[in-house]
């Protein structure tokens, strides 16, 4: 899975869309929500 940088410019990033959804479907899974964020923040 690619790790995405937020802030090399998230405008530059194109979602694909079944990525999209499978990172929402994680996020939604997910018990521990800071180490989802953690993924955004590094």
């Amino acid at each position: 899975m690619r790790k995405v940088r937020s802030t090399a410019g998230i405008s530059k990033y194109h979602w694909d869309w079944e990525e999209f959804k499978y990172l929402v479907s994680v996020i939604r899974k997910a018990n521990n929500f800071p180490d989802i964020l953690n993924l955004f923040i590094d």
